[in-house]
């Protein structure tokens, strides 16, 4: 080793890997939080499966206006930020307590 920083390369997952690592995420106890569909907007939930995840949705965010519109793709991640805010993630009542948790989150 010469001591010269290491960079990580992005990485990206197909869909068979994605289905894998929900698979391996669930048998080791992990609970799987990610963006769906709740009441007209973007919201953060438990998910089972990568079918659970937005496909092919973004959403237009201006002046206190915000509404969902289909995309003419199938991109899982082509939004912003919902209007939900991470302080009301379900995630908050177990890890704001300071309670041990094993939590994945799949997110952009």
């Amino acid at each position: 080793m010469d001591g010269a920083p290491r960079t990580q390369q992005p990485s990206v997952i197909g869909e068979p890997g994605l289905q894998s690592l929900f698979q391996v995420l669930e048998r080791r106890g992990y609970r799987i939080v990610g963006s769906t569909i709740r009441n007209q907007a973007i919201v953060y939930d438990d998910i089972a499966s990568p079918a659970d995840l937005l496909c092919g949705w973004t959403d237009e965010q201006d002046g206190g206006r915000y509404r969902l519109v289909r995309r003419n793709d199938d991109a899982l991640f082509g939004y912003a930020v919902g209007p939900q805010s991470w302080n009301k993630c379900p995630l908050r009542s177990c890890c704001g307590s300071g309670a041990a948790s094993r939590t994945a989150t799949v997110r952009a």
